[in-house]
């Protein structure tokens, strides 16, 4: 079982991770690693917008199954015993739908999401920053970025929404949990 969680930055969505994770015994499919490898050159600094740029450059290549094919299928296959696992940020429907054709009745995608008001603050307070017209100038670059807008989006299209201003990471793996039993009965 596939847990495919979108959401804005400062959403929950690591919070939430780490209580499936603790509770559930959950594992991440984590794409980080394989796009660290493709960094050219290498001694290059990584960065958020780096690998960003690389993801994306690979969903045009790929038609958007890299994430599945080449990120997901090993991590999977190497480890065949583990149940449930997580992507925690998937940022297009497209990756949605890869992810639905290669593991049909396997996956459910929950977005967790706040106000604005809660998610900038959640972002200054993780920043460390004190509220300076350059972090808002930032944020707002944050929140246009084509990524951020796209995965804003994503509650359209979700399973299961979750406000995390309004509930807790235990009330949403209790939810995300429901959601993988209703999907098990529908088989």
């Amino acid at each position: 079982m596939i847990l495919l969680l979108s959401g804005p930055a400062a959403a929950g969505k690591t919070t939430i991770c780490e209580t499936l994770t603790s509770k559930h015994g959950f594992a991440a499919i984590k794409s980080s690693r394989h796009l660290r490898t493709l960094v050219q050159p290498p001694e290059r600094e990584v960065t958020r917008e780096i690998l960003q740029e690389i993801g994306d450059r690979l969903d045009v290549e790929t038609d958007f199954n890299w994430l599945v094919t080449d990120v997901a299928v090993p991590q999977i296959d190497a480890q065949q015993d583990q149940k449930f696992w997580f992507v925690d940020s998937v940022r297009k429907p497209e990756q949605i739908h890869r992810f639905s054709e290669a593991f049909p009745g396997k996956v459910l995608h929950c977005h967790a999401t706040a106000p604005d008001s809660v998610l900038r603050s959640r972002m200054l307070a993780r920043d460390g920053s004190n509220g300076s017209f350059s972090y808002e100038k930032a944020y707002a670059e944050h929140v246009a970025h084509p990524n951020e807008v796209s995965a804003r989006s994503l509650g359209d299209v979700a399973t299961l929404v979750i406000d995390t201003s309004r509930n807790d990471a235990l009330f949403a793996c209790d939810a995300i949990m429901k959601g993988f039993h209703e999907l098990c009965r529908e088989k």
